[in-house]
């Protein structure tokens, strides 16, 4: 005849098997919680349909810049944390009294930066440049009727930034 020893709950590797499963979830679920709320994206544009409504308005102002044949050079000049900029256009385009141009990091809306620069005696526009993190930035120069954009990637691989007018109907 042989006697079976019975074992006490805790001392079978069955149920500790089965606990650690959704234990090993619960642990999962919480440490991600803590990750998405430290570090919160946000979102690119809080307003989609009014960014979508306002597409054409966009690609009309491309379209102005192209037929003024705008073309600026940006120069990021990172040891002194400044930027200056210089533009030429056809036979019809005269120098704006101001320029916005927008940095925008292609993931993080937060670290969006946007100047107005205003024109100087030497016909540039120049401004203060903030720290920015590493990767990927859409440049945007516009004046109150066209835009011209760009894109650059910081570290600056570049110092200087060629923009042309660029019609996107995609």
């Amino acid at each position: 005849m042989t006697t079976t020893v019975q074992r006490a709950w805790y001392q079978e590797p069955m149920v500790w098997m089965i606990i650690a499963i959704p234990a090993t979830s619960v642990v999962v679920g919480i440490t991600m919680l803590t990750i998405s709320v430290k570090h919160y994206d946000g979102l690119v544009t809080d307003d989609y349909y009014k960014e979508g409504l306002g597409i054409n308005e966009s690609i009309q102002r491309g379209q102005k810049a192209k037929e003024l044949g705008i073309e600026a050079s940006i120069d990021f000049n990172q040891s002194g944390n400044l930027v200056s900029l210089s533009i030429q256009g056809g036979s019809s385009f005269s120098l704006p009294r101001e320029l916005t141009l927008h940095l925008r990091h292609s993931t993080r809306s937060g670290y969006d930066q946007t100047w107005i620069l205003p024109l100087a005696l030497d016909n540039r526009y120049s401004g203060e440049l903030p720290e920015l993190v590493a990767g990927k930035w859409y440049v945007e120069l516009e004046s109150s009727d066209w835009k011209i954009t760009g894109q650059i990637t910081f570290p600056f691989a570049q110092q200087v930034l060629k923009l042309g007018a660029i019609v996107d109907v995609n």
